[in-house]
């Protein structure tokens, strides 16, 4: 991931499916549509300089439909603007 930096309030996430987000609780965290095209989890995997309350690895939810969906090295990755993330998941 080291060629993809994202600038300014982005964060740059890889997305995941329902059954990989898992709370420290044990609780599996699934969203409503199972047919929806694009899940709203990720994995934080770089974040812009303006963002001084997220780190690289934590878990997030997202609005399904927001930020720059991107295919790089086999994986989906999401460009997201820091006011689309809509929680951490712990």
């Amino acid at each position: 991931m080291k060629a993809l930096k994202p600038q300014n309030d982005y964060v740059l996430v890889e997305t995941l499916k329902p059954e990989e987000v898992k709370t420290k609780s044990g609780l599996i965290m699934v969203p409503d549509g199972i047919n929806t095209p694009m899940q709203p989890f990720g994995v934080i995997h770089a974040v812009g300089p303006e963002i001084t309350n997220l780190k690289v690895g934590q878990c997030i939810l997202y609005s399904g439909h927001a930020g720059l969906k991107h295919t790089y090295e086999g994986k989906t990755l999401v460009f997201l603007k820091y006011h689309e993330i809509v929680a951490v998941v712990e």
